[in-house]
């Protein structure tokens, strides 16, 4: 499983095996030095995220404390989350993100869903 056939969205979690899930979880992920992963906050975040679009505040807090979910921050502020269903992964917030930073949010919310 190379990070190409990752980032071409040609496999999704329930199909790696053993191997596959042991390669994904030990990948360095780097993001510009500016940003960094973070916990979601589900009450503060969802809130935060409430007020830039609307979306509903319960409906997201249970997103964040129920799915594999992560954060990224510039500093202390929120600039994205993604979570994973049993499927796919989701950009719950924002809608897009630059790759640079999308894609290792991405790999990183596999990690935690492999850790489970």
């Amino acid at each position: 499983l190379t990070l190409r056939e990752w980032k071409s969205d040609i496999y999704h979690l329930f199909y790696m095996n053993e191997t596959q899930q042991r390669v994904v979880a030990e990948m360095k992920l780097d993001l510009p030095s500016q940003y960094r992963f973070d916990e979601v906050h589900p009450n503060s975040d969802a809130r935060f995220i409430e007020n830039t679009d609307k979306s509903r505040f319960e409906t997201l807090r249970r997103v964040y404390e129920c799915l594999p979910a992560v954060s990224v921050r510039c500093g202390n502020e929120l600039i994205g989350v993604g979570a994973s269903t049993n499927y796919k992964f989701y950009l719950s917030w924002p809608c897009t993100l630059p790759q640079e930073v999308q894609s290792p949010l991405e790999m990183r919310v596999w990690q935690d869903s492999i850790g489970i």
